[in-house]
């Protein structure tokens, strides 16, 4: 059985698209955020582009509502379905702090 691609990524999280760290991600399709012990974030709001030189713009699902995890210190999550087209994605916290993001192909 062949392995998947997987990446394994530190993330630096601001409270803007413009300095939050782009995650490469044409080459994934799924991934999960680790947040971790002591952190103090609470939410992680999607922005999208088509490539990582590209606008990013607020991410939206198949319903028109933000694409927004709601997040907490030792906990992880699932990278929404609603991501899984984009080019390239950032991570807009309510507060900074670093995750880790792992990803899937």
């Amino acid at each position: 059985m062949a392995e998947r691609n997987t990446g394994e990524l530190s993330v630096d999280i601001t409270a803007s698209a413009g300095t939050s760290a782009t995650i490469a991600f044409r080459s994934f399709a799924g991934g999960q955020v680790y947040i971790p012990n002591g952190s103090g974030l609470t939410t992680l709001t999607a922005h999208v582009a088509q490539n990582p030189d590209a606008t990013f713009e607020p991410a939206y699902d198949e319903s028109g509502t933000a694409v927004v995890l709601t997040v907490a210190a030792d906990q992880s999550h699932p990278l929404p379905t609603a991501l899984f087209a984009a080019g390239a994605l950032k991570l807009v916290g309510n507060t900074t702090g670093t995750i880790a993001v792992t990803l899937k192909s």
